[in-house]
């Protein structure tokens, strides 16, 4: 009975994040659902599905209302905040914790990679627009096709994604031929998008990979990645907050210092200061137009994860993704995964320089908070983490 149990709390669990995944599958293309009532119907069956899952897993009464009240919490946030996000990143987290990181990774991966080539052949047959547009370096501008996506940059965001997915699915089992291959599409992908976050963040996994393969470097470099991802989100976020301001306040040598570091995230923090000298920042978050700044300054793209979360969940929501994310870190070191270690620290990057964290197809963050809930069960059930 308990094995009977345990085979339908994971059927569950994969059917609620299959098709949260699917429910993403165009996002950032013109084929985007953007109606409230069918992103409702989603919501509604997704819960119902999710509540069936919390059923059948072995919890005291206890957690079970516990996380029932967590759920209702994150459910009101919906209708307060008008943004599913907060919901979804919970039921994607406790899911995840029955399917394990791995089965997770390779499930995003598959189906990304399939609707990425769908995509890219409806851009090319003329299904829907293949976009060319300027994109600004902050040195200059250059131009990069969409290829089915509403920006170069969304194609970059979503071929990251895809690429880290497959790196932390094959993870113990990547050789070199796999990581010739991931160079190959990273920089066919850099080529085509001009997007040098792309870029940066596979360069990156290359040498922390380089370094783990190389004798004399491995230890070392196991220790630097557990410091490294440590402070990642901390210091990202706090780099996210500080350097706007100082663009505001500061004179002299360390006003050039910090122009020049915003010259090298091709100007992104300009935008973040725009936004902080157009609306307040709050307790509990709230804003998700900025037609106020398209208007003062001709532009409201903010390109920062940790902004666009700040400014929609707040102060309060901020500080809770940024402990919940550390915890998980270090839960991950404990474990020795090295790869999974490595991939945490390029998605915290990622967010300085790409609007990922709202976005629940590209924030793979979640994925790891699963780690924080390892919470006692009644019986023993098997955990299926790899």
């Amino acid at each position: 009975m308990q094995n009977i149990t345990i085979k339908k709390s994971e059927l569950c669990a994969m059917t609620l994040f299959i098709l949260i995944i699917m429910e993403t599958a165009f996002e950032n293309t013109p084929l985007q659902i953007y109606n409230l009532m069918v992103n409702r119907i989603f919501l509604l069956v997704e819960i119902v599905i999710f509540i069936l899952f919390l059923a059948m897993e072995k919890y005291s009464k206890k957690i079970f209302l516990m996380l029932m009240g967590a759920l209702l919490f994150f459910v009101v946030s919906y209708f307060v905040l008008n943004a599913a996000i907060l919901v979804k990143m919970f039921m994607v987290s406790m899911v995840v914790k029955r399917i394990g990181i791995q089965r997770a990774f390779e499930i995003i991966f598959k189906f990304k990679a399939i609707m990425l080539c769908i995509i890219i052949f409806m851009a090319l047959v003329g299904i829907i627009p293949n976009e060319y547009e300027q994109i600004e370096k902050g040195i200059g501008s250059t131009y990069g096709y969409g290829l089915g996506y509403t920006h170069p940059n969304r194609l970059a965001s979503a071929l990251c994604c895809i690429l880290l997915c497959y790196i932390g699915w094959k993870k113990d089992q990547l050789r070199w031929k796999n990581i010739f291959w991931i160079g190959i599409v990273t920089i066919l992908g850099y080529f085509i998008t001009k997007c040098r976050t792309l870029l940066y963040c596979m360069t990156l996994f290359l040498i922390f990979y380089i370094l783990y393969k190389t004798k004399f470097t491995k230890k070392f470099t196991n220790k630097i990645t557990s410091i490294i991802g440590i402070v990642s989100v901390p210091l990202c976020i706090a780099t996210s907050v500080m350097i706007p301001t100082l663009l505001l306040s500061s004179s002299g040598k360390l006003q050039q210092i910090v122009y020049g570091i915003n010259l090298l995230f091709s100007r992104r923090f300009t935008h973040v200061e725009h936004m902080f000298m157009t609306y307040p920042v709050t307790l509990f978050g709230g804003l998700f137009e900025t037609s106020m700044m398209e208007e003062m300054f001709g532009y409201s793209v903010v390109d920062n994860g940790y902004i666009r979360f700040l400014y929609q969940y707040g102060i309060i929501g901020l500080a809770v993704f940024g402990v919940i994310s550390v915890i998980c870190f270090s839960k991950i070191m404990k474990k020795k995964e090295y790869i999974w270690k490595v991939i945490f620290i390029i998605i915290a990057i990622e967010g300085l320089l790409e609007n990922i964290y709202i976005d629940i197809s590209l924030n793979l963050i979640v994925i790891f908070w699963s780690e924080l809930l390892s919470m006692k069960k009644k019986g023993k059930i098997k955990n299926y983490d790899s």
